[in-house]
């Protein structure tokens, strides 16, 4: 019950290439075998969806979907927090050394013991753990919004509810905000981890005209970057 505007709205993954799409029709036939719903969408039917002369058509998964994840962050901070946990923030960890059956925490702010440690730190992981550091690779991720734009135009663009990626070496995402008023665009734009907000619109900016070319000129009211954290099996 956190609101963070979850809607199962469902995912296209759209085919940049015509071998893209037959890989997809293939995922498809594997996906069944799981029972995982999915479906094709032929070039001519992604009008339905997406108004882009980009793709060559798309895998449609009808049970995906997204959410507001600041909004769902901040749920899970509250849950915790109603159940007992004590979040002690600005305070990073050293050192972790097992002492029996029990481990010792080192901090900027002294040592504490505790019987289980979870080291979950993801694509911020520092020095101090180099093990993991050398197996979790941050991949620079960037965001942008654009300014609010009129909703016939939105829905023109992008008919459906559906949120839209694509098989590019560096993919990109594009969806409605949850309250349907902007374009929000996500992807690598830059070869840099860390990369300053004007950069960040005037690169998606353009990833976003050319995937929907029929967008009259708007600005980027909002960009912001962070880490994702990638393992080279592409396995989380």
């Amino acid at each position: 019950r956190i609101d963070c505007d979850l809607r199962q709205s469902g995912r296209l993954i759209c085919a940049w290439t015509p071998k893209d799409m037959i890989a997809l029709q293939q995922q498809c036939k594997t996906l069944a075998t799981f029972d995982i719903r999915s479906e094709i969408i032929r070039q001519q039917e992604l009008a339905a969806h997406i108004r882009s002369s980009l793709y060559q058509g798309a895998l449609l998964l009808p049970d995906d979907g997204g959410l507001h994840p600041a909004q769902f962050h901040q749920g899970l901070v509250s849950r915790a927090q109603e159940n007992g946990a004590i979040l002690i923030d600005d305070t990073p960890v050293l050192d972790i050394a097992r002492a029996g059956s029990t481990f010792t925490v080192t901090t900027t702010r002294g040592k504490l013991k505790a019987k289980k440690v979870v080291l979950a730190t993801n694509a911020y992981t520092g020095p101090e753990f180099s093990w993991f550091r050398r197996r979790i690779i941050p991949v620079g991720s960037h965001m942008m919004a654009t300014e609010t734009l009129d909703r016939e135009l939105i829905d023109t663009l992008l008919p459906s509810e559906a949120l839209v990626n694509d098989t590019r070496s560096l993919a990109y995402a594009i969806r409605k905000s949850p309250d349907g008023t902007r374009i929000l665009v996500g992807g690598r734009a830059l070869s840099r981890n860390r990369a300053d907000a004007p950069s960040v619109a005037v690169r998606l900016m353009k990833i976003l005209g050319q995937i929907l070319p029929d967008l009259p000129p708007v600005r980027a009211s909002h960009a912001w970057e962070g880490n994702v954290g990638f393992t080279l099996d592409r396995i989380p």
